[in-house]
């Protein structure tokens, strides 16, 4: 038996070694042992000669070349040891077995360890059993920790970052934006565990996103939670692990960034609580809510925060705080802002605070006088002013004075004074009150205001009225016509006297207008006091037509014409009885209507013209005279012929004054047969009734030279190419004139360049003709005769063509041919130029150095191609010039043939390379990439091209690379492109193409081939042993835990290296050198040290394979790795301890819903894997347990902030496996949960229009239970609470309507952002939603109708209406204001048009109603509905604008104006009246009022005097006055008499003057100022220098009259003139200036014999010389008489003055009569 299995056994033995080797020896066979192997190595152990049995093995490596030898690796023999040896071990003669197997005898038996326990054996989970051994298996997630034990796998701590990274943004707070995620110690990291990893107060877990500062704003942080749960999985890893690795803990609040304050200064004199300025800030937290506060410091208490207002607590005072501050106005204080965020952050932020000078208002206003008589004159000064400004303590009158509130217009301010400005009237107001403000000069200013009472005193007062009733008349109006009735009212109940100025008053400013008018004397009546009213005086009189006084012919007819005088200004005056007499004027404006007048003249300025004039042609221009147009166009008379006569010849057309006499169209004028026309003219103008005048003229007809009629030429053809001079043709001209002589020439304006000439009347040629270029030319010929008159023609000349041979023969294309080519290949098609047409000429080849390589063909042989023999041209085999030449030859059909010799090049043509090569074909394993392999080197025929080699894809089978991810060509060098392993493949086959590179733009050509690259084998450091290595903490020294076993490169595919392992740092843990084996050294201790780092070195053998068939040994390598041993925990004794919250600070936030967990229940045992249950002892609490966490109960749902803060007792008991408990009492606090808003409402949703920006709508409620205050029904805001939501409009319209319009602000103030139109809309339907700023974030919204009211608004846009302005030549519109530009005189007639835009209608003229205003407008200008109109005639000299303000006002009195500046035009005036201004000399220059001596007047030689611009006239213009001369012998020739000037409106104007009269032989003119040749300005008047009669010149006294009448013409410039105006000049004898030296009473009698020439007499009974300023005239007393000059009394007694015998007693100047006794 023992011998069969023995027999059994070496048989297998021996299978089993051939059955190793079989499919190595069948490989070898079939591949023709191709195959190479080293030696075997020795047998592992030797067969002892007593314990035989056993197994020995040994090895050997079979390697060979490919394709041949396919088998590489090692090979195995197996060796038993048969005979009577022990089966397995043999112990000193003893046969034994190993572990697992039971003995008998020399054999051993397998154990079945995994029989008892149910299958389970010694294991814990699972028992696997196998030959000689067992081993257990645990479920995922265990391992087996002590060899049956199954160990939870251990995940370790959770892999979080221990630290933030250096960027990590700082800042100043206590709390750091950044901590690390801090270890839980509570956590077990053990399978399947879960860690709640969570941040400390305060913080968050948050990754960092990339961008700026690490977590230096929100932005670049993305915020996880408050906690994180993990879980140990079965892998021996945390769930989410590479995300946990970027946690950190981030602070829930950054402060804020900065602060801001609107305002850093404040006025002095600002009231306590006075806002300095606004306080906001920027916070990163968009939804934190913020306080300001000042930090304490000297200077704070001066300032506090109300809100966001930084505010005073004192009142300031400029430069009154020295002490406090160094300049006493300047404080500094820090401003710190907190958020309400948790926790609070804060920013200081320092502000410099400074005080502004104010300015203050001015005090104690006085007025030195408050009375004022009514009549004080415009202009006078009441009082003075004066105040005391606290700024300017020094200046009494620190201020601008201004009247404010109701202003009368009765006063004024000047400086500081107080004065009258308009006239006062005691009677009708007796004292005004006038506020008065003064304003100093301060920035900005400060205004005090005071009321003075002005009392008036009562005066005598001049005529209140003085009116006209009207100031219109027609022209033709009657002498004696009542024009209007003068009315003057007097106060004072006085009499009244009504002038006109000029006529009985010795004043005038009118001139002719004195002639014109008159008034009748006036009538006065006393009217009754009524009221308050005193009783008054009513005057009138009626305002006259003149006479016609210089026309005795004119009888009753009046002194009117509108033409020359078609307004006329009168001066009235009422005066009253007072000394001097008090008086009330008034300018009227009487104006002359027009009257048709008809017309006095026709005027045609030329009556002949040219027979050739043409039918329509101007014949002259016509003129018609019309009184009505004296001064401006009015009457426009149309013209018309008078049928009969020659009228049917002519027409007149136009509109006057452009009127004019032209030729019927039809007209054609011969001289030859009618030289004359005679027509009738009638002019008819426009008025009412029309008037005309008919005038008869003749035209003459003017006799002129005829022009040419036609012109034609004998010849027009000729050939081509004739010689240059050839004769064409001859010219000749037809014309109506005989025996004229005709010159010819191109006509003016032929510009066309021809070969052609005209010579002495022929055409020739002046070049060469080409018919196929031209064959014809157009020519204008003008024939012009001895009078310059001309014909002109056109002709065509033609040219005749003749044959021509060809001129030049050429080759299309490029003229190349490339090398090889075949034949028939087309080089170029023949081009010949030959001018005849339609030629079609033929071609061959006729000779040429290369004439074989080429032949014609195609039509007519016109085409050039190769032949066969061009197959032969090799490039590069071809001379330096590489080219072929050929002749061709080519006629026409007419035989006149053209020959050429062409070179045509031939040209390379690129061709493939034929082979590429590898100069070293080896490389090292695990070179890095870019290792250079070799040289690539090309073969290729064209010379000199360079290559571009690739690697391509060769697309290999499946599993195998593509050398495209290995190799890469660059510069023709073949590189590695990433490292190569030698065990997986020595030979690698790359395939390499290269592209030549063609120099002439051909395209490239490539050619690829296989390149084998040959590896060579490197020693590689072996692998890393570390797996999960875990051992129990109890478990026996010398306990095995794991086999280690590394890989190793080199061993990839096969065992060619061994590998040793070393444990070489200080643990409990040793390695089996010869089975690998892990071992547990040391004792063990979980609870004090988790796991081990255990530092193991591998080093291999150093054996690599140098070929096939050979291997040698290099320096061996070995590696440490540091591994991991996890020491896992084991039962200890139970202690229970403690339990804990975690949380420690756990809270519940108000509302949490079922199964929310508050904090987990953490119980203290030294055995860490002790299970505890917990459970709430306590009753009537919304808690429970569920696990080891406490978590809400249904009961949640009642856990309110709002209604309860306190925090709620609850009993956690916990008991661990054993039955052993502890408990203890928590307090559990509320949070307040932000709650959802539950309403939205508004308070106000209607708005009036037009309201500012800013306008508040109405106040947005959010209804929210945090705020149980707030609600919606009914509406209460309390806005006094802190707003915790932010609101905004949703507007989806393309134009932002809405958020345009309306804005929402902090307080959830609805207000509008820009003034609303009712018009535009009335309602508007607004989407709000709002949100709040706790977390988490609730929305509520709703769309809320926010209606417009509408409002009257004020008309706008008033504007000119341009349309209306076609009529008005002189009107234009600026940028700023409307100007109309008008001619003087005009008058009766609309200015502007207005428009303008009310929002109400919505239409360009709205119900509006206009008026006018202006200074110096009253009674010229009034609105007309819409139209400006002009009433009065403007007058340039007298106003040269107006400046008025147009007002449109709609139906409630809103308005909108503009200004209107209208200039006049100035228009030449005529001279309107012609005045002598006396010069003086005429009569006082004779006399010397202080010597009263006569002298002769010599000024007739001395130069004439010119007067001063500024003197005043002496004379009086028109008067009855009338300028006078001595009557004396002594006045000489020459003498002057006075000026002569014209009155004109117009200024600096020359005139021309002419004397006439029956005495103007008397008297001459002499210029007088600037002269412009025979035109003056003025002219002086004196006696005549030819009028002398004595050789002394003296003037001949006895042709003397009483008044000489002078007539004065004067015409001006521009030929304006005023008919003769007279003048008088009166002689005076010496008693006319002697009165003025005589005594009043005294007479002046003549006494030529005197000095004087006269003498003053006294009357009879007076005594003295007679002259005034002496003695005088002394009247005697009566009775007295006058002996020997005095006065002497008389004895009246001396006459017996007493009768019946009475006695005389004589008195002084009396006497007395005493009578007897009867």
């Amino acid at each position: 038996m023992k011998k069969a299995l023995f027999a059994v056994l070496f048989a297998l033995v021996i299978f089993s070694l051939f059955a190793e080797s079989d499919g190595w020896w069948r490989r070898r066979r079939r591949r023709y042992n191709a195959c190479n192997w080293n030696r075997w190595t020795s047998w592992s152990f030797r067969c002892s000669s007593r314990c035989s049995r056993g197994t020995a093995y040994r090895y050997r490596y079979g390697y060979g070349g490919y394709p041949y030898c396919y088998y590489r690796g090692w090979q195995r023999q197996s060796l038993y040891c048969g005979g009577a040896g022990c089966q397995q071990l043999c112990y000193s003669g003893t046969c034994r077995c190993r572990g697992g197997y039971r003995s008998s005898g020399r054999s051993c038996y397998d154990i079945d360890e995994c029989s008892s326990n149910g299958g389970r054996g010694p294991c814990q989970t699972s028992c696997h059993n196998r030959i000689g051994s067992y081993y257990c298996s645990c479920n995922s997630g265990y391992y087996v920790c002590s060899t049956t034990r199954c160990c939870p796998v251990n995940c370790g701590r959770p892999r979080v970052p221990t630290s933030c990274p250096s960027s990590t943004f700082r800042d100043t707070q206590s709390l750091t934006p950044c901590k690390p995620l801090p270890y839980q110690s509570h956590c077990s990291t053990v399978y399947p565990n879960a860690c709640n990893l969570k941040c400390p107060t305060y913080y968050s877990i948050a990754t960092y996103n990339a961008g700026g500062t690490f977590f230096g704003s929100w932005a670049s942080t993305s915020v996880i939670g408050k906690n994180y749960n993990v879980r140990c999985q079965a892998s021996a890893r945390w769930t989410a692990a590479s995300t946990i690795s970027r946690f950190y803990c981030r602070r829930d609040n950054d402060p804020p960034q900065r602060v801001t304050l609107s305002s850093t200064t404040i006025n002095e004199h600002s009231p306590v609580g006075s806002t300095v300025g606004y306080l906001s800030t920027y916070d990163p937290n968009r939804f934190d809510t913020h306080i300001f506060t000042v930090r304490p410091s000297s200077a704070a208490i001066f300032f506090n925060v109300i809100g966001n207002r930084l505010v005073v607590t004192f009142v300031p005072k400029f430069n009154h705080h020295q002490g406090i501050t160094g300049d006493g106005n300047s404080f500094t204080i820090t401003l710190r802002v907190t958020d309400r965020g948790t926790p609070a952050m804060y920013k200081d932020q320092a502000f410099t605070i400074r005080i502004l000078d104010a300015n203050e208002p001015p005090e104690r206003l006085m007025l030195s006088n408050t009375v004022v008589s009514e009549n004080a004159a415009v202009g006078s000064t009441i009082g003075y002013f004066t105040a005391y400004d606290p700024d300017t303590p020094t200046i009494s009158n620190p201020c601008t004075w201004t009247i404010t509130g109701l202003k009368s217009g009765f006063f004024s301010t000047s400086s500081n004074k107080l004065m009258v400005a308009k006239s006062l009237n005691f009677e009708a107001q007796n004292n005004h009150p006038l506020q008065i403000s003064c304003t100093d000069f301060g920035r900005p200013v400060a205004t005090t205001t005071e009321t003075f009472i002005i009392d008036v005193r009562d005066a005598q007062e001049p005529p209140i009225t003085l009116t006209l009733s009207n100031a219109q008349v027609d022209e033709d109006a009657r002498a004696g016509h009542v024009v209007g009735v003068l009315t003057a009212i007097d106060q004072d109940k006085e009499t009244l006297k009504i002038e006109m100025l000029g006529g009985q008053v010795p004043i005038t400013a009118v001139g002719a207008a004195t002639t014109r008018f008159s008034i009748s004397p006036a009538v006065c009546q006393v009217l009754p006091q009524k009221d308050l009213v005193k009783a008054r005086t009513l005057c009138t009189a009626n305002l006259l037509v003149a006479p016609r006084v210089r026309n005795a012919a004119a009888g009753t007819a009046g002194a009117l014409d509108f033409e020359t005088g078609g307004w006329f200004q009168l001066v009235f005056f009422a005066r009253d009885a007072s000394h001097p007499s008090l008086h009330k004027s008034l300018y009227a404006n009487v104006s002359v209507n027009d009257v048709n007048e008809a017309p006095t003249a026709i005027s045609i300025a030329n009556l002949s013209i040219p027979e050739t004039a043409p039918g329509g042609a101007l014949v002259s221009s016509l003129v018609v005279t019309d009184p009505d147009n004296t001064q401006r166009i009015v009457q426009r008379p149309t013209c018309t012929l008078v049928p009969g006569g020659d009228d049917a010849y002519f027409s007149i057309t136009g509109e006057s004054p452009n009127l004019a006499l032209e030729l019927a169209l039809t007209t054609r004028l011969d001289f030859e047969v009618k030289p004359t026309y005679s027509i009738s003219v009638t002019c008819n103008d426009h008025g009412l009734p029309p008037l005309s005048l008919t005038r008869s003229f003749v035209v003459m007809v003017i006799d002129e030279n005829e022009a040419p009629l036609n012109i034609t030429l004998s010849n027009n053809m000729v050939k081509e190419n004739v010689p240059v001079g050839t004769t064409v043709g001859t010219f000749k001209t037809l014309d109506p004139d005989v025996g004229n002589t005709f010159t010819y020439n191109f006509a003016t304006g032929f510009s066309t360049v021809t070969p052609f000439a005209i010579r002495g009347g022929q055409l020739v040629t002046t070049g060469k003709l080409d018919y196929e270029s031209n064959d014809s030319y157009v020519i204008d010929v003008s024939s012009t005769d001895q009078g310059g008159l001309e014909a002109i023609e056109t002709f065509v000349i033609w040219v005749q063509d003749v044959p021509e041979a060809p001129t030049n023969l050429a080759l299309d294309g490029n003229h190349t041919v490339p090398e090889n080519s075949t034949a028939g290949l087309l080089v170029g098609n023949m081009i010949i130029t030959d001018e005849d047409e339609n030629q079609d000429p033929s071609c061959l080849v006729s000779g040429g150095r290369d004439m074989q390589y080429f032949v014609t063909a195609g039509d007519s042989g016109l085409a050039l191609v190769t032949t066969s023999s061009a197959s032969m041209l090799n490039y590069e085999l071809m001379g330096a010039d590489k080219s072929l030449q050929v002749e061709v030859t080519c006629k026409d059909l007419d035989g006149l043939g053209i020959k050429k010799t062409f070179t045509i090049t031939v040209t390379n043509v690129n061709e493939p390379p034929t082979d590429i090569t590898l100069l070293t074909a080896t490389v090292n394993e695990n070179a890095p990439a870019g290792t250079l392999i070799g040289t690539l080197s090309v073969t290729d025929v064209d010379v000199g091209q360079g290559h571009n080699c690739s690697v391509i894809d060769t697309q290999p089978q499946a599993g195998q690379v593509s050398p495209l991810t290995q190799f890469y060509v660059k510069n023709m060098m073949l590189y590695t492109k990433t490292p190569l392993d030698y065990e997986a493949e020595d030979v690698y086959s790359v395939e390499i193409e290269c592209s030549d590179m063609p120099m002439d733009g051909q395209p490239s050509i490539a050619y690829d081939k296989p390149i084998l690259v040959q590896l060579v084998d490197v020693n590689e450091v072996p692998g890393s042993p570390c797996a999960y290595f875990a051992v129990g903490e109890n478990k026996p020294n010398g306990t095995s835990f794991a086999t280690l076993n590394s890989t190793d490169p080199d061993n990839e595919h096969s065992d060619k290296q061994v590998l040793s392992y070393a444990v070489v740092n200080s643990v409990p843990f040793r390695i089996d050198p010869l089975t690998s084996e892990f071992i547990k050294s040391g004792p063990l201790n979980h609870e004090k040290k988790a796991n081990y780092s255990v530092q193991i070195q591998v080093t291999d053998d150093g054996n690599i394979q140098t070929s096939a068939t050979t291997f040698k040994k290099v320096a061996p390598l070995s590696m440490t790795y540091t591994c991991i041993v996890h020491v896992l925990d084991e039962n200890d004794p139970h202690v229970s301890a403690s339990i804990r919250l975690v949380p420690t600070n756990a809270s519940v936030n108000e509302g949490a819903k079922l199964g929310t967990v508050i904090a987990r229940v953490v119980t203290d045992d030294v055995d860490a894997n002790a299970k505890h249950t917990y459970m709430v002892t306590n009753t009537g609490v919304p808690f429970t347990m569920v696990g080891d966490n406490l978590t809400v109960t249904a009961g949640g749902q009642n856990i309110d902030y709002e209604s309860s803060h306190a925090a709620i007792p609850v009993t956690i008991s916990s008991t661990d496996e054993h039955g052993h408990s502890v408990s203890r009492l928590f307090g559990i606090n509320i949070n307040d949960f932000n709650e959802h808003p539950t309403a939205l409402c508004i308070q106000g949703s209607s708005i009036d229009e037009n309201q500012p920006a800013g306008h508040k709508i109405g106040q947005l409620v959010v209804e929210d239970p945090d705020y149980p205050q707030r609600s919606c029904n009914p509406i209460q805001a309390h806005t006094e609470l802190p707003v915790d939501d932010t609101c905004e409009i949703v507007d989806n319209t393309a134009d932002q309507i809405y958020k345009s319009r309306f804005a929402i602000t902090k307080t959830l103030v609805l207000q509008q952002k820009v003034p609303l139109n009712y018009e535009d809309h009335r309602f508007y339907d607004l989407q709000i939603v709002c949100r709040d700023s706790k977390q988490p974030l609730n929305i509520i919204s709703k769309t809320f109708t926010i209606t417009v009211i509408n409002k009257n608004e004020k008309p706008y846009n008033l504007t000119v209406d341009t349309t209306a302005w076609t009529n008005m030549q002189y009107a234009r519109v600026s940028a700023s204001l409307f100007e109309v530009f008008i001619p003087e005189h005009v008058y009766n007639m609309p200015v502007l048009d207005f428009g303008v835009m009310d929002p109400d209608t919505g239409a360009k003229q709205a119900l509006v109603t206009y008026s006018v205003s202006g200074a110096n407008s009253d009674g010229v200008f009034e609105m007309r509905l819409n139209q400006l109109y002009l009433l009065k005639p403007l007058d340039h000299e007298g106003t040269t604008q107006y400046t008025l303000r147009v007002i449109a006002q709609d139906p409630q009195a809103l308005t909108v104006s503009v200004n209107v500046k209208v200039n006049i035009t100035d228009m030449p005036d005529k001279p309107s009246q012609v005045h002598l201004e006396c010069s003086g000399g005429a009569l006082f220059d004779l006399w010397s009022a202080k010597s009263r001596t006569r002298r002769q007047a010599t000024n007739a030689t001395a130069p004439l005097p010119t007067l001063p611009a500024t003197q005043t006239h002496t004379g009086i213009w028109g008067s009855s006055e009338d300028c006078s001369i001595l009557a004396d012998s002594m006045i000489q020739s020459g003498y002057l008499i006075g000026k002569i000037f014209p009155q004109d409106q117009d200024s600096f104007k020359w005139y021309n003057f002419t004397l006439s009269g029956m005495h103007a032989d008397m008297f001459e003119l002499a210029p007088y100022g600037a002269t412009q040749g025979n035109m003056w300005q003025a002219a002086w008047l004196r006696l005549s220098k030819t009028a002398g009669a004595t050789a002394q010149s003296r003037f001949d006294f006895t042709r003397w009259s009483p008044v000489y009448t002078l007539r004065v013409d004067v015409v001006d410039q521009w030929g304006m003139h005023e008919l003769g105006q007279y003048l008088n000049v009166t002689t005076r004898d010496a008693c006319y200036l002697g009165r003025k030296f005589c005594s009043a009473v005294a007479n002046c009698s003549l006494s030529m014999g005197s000095a004087s020439g006269y003498s003053c007499v006294c009357p009879m009974h007076n005594i003295g010389d007679g002259l005034s300023g002496s003695t005088g005239c002394v009247a005697c007393s009566p009775g007295d008489s006058v002996m020997n000059g005095k006065c002497v009394t008389v004895d009246e007694c001396l006459s017996n003055p007493c009768t019946n015998g009475g006695s005389c007693i004589d008195g002084i100047h009396a006497y007395t009569c005493a009578c007897t006794a009867a």
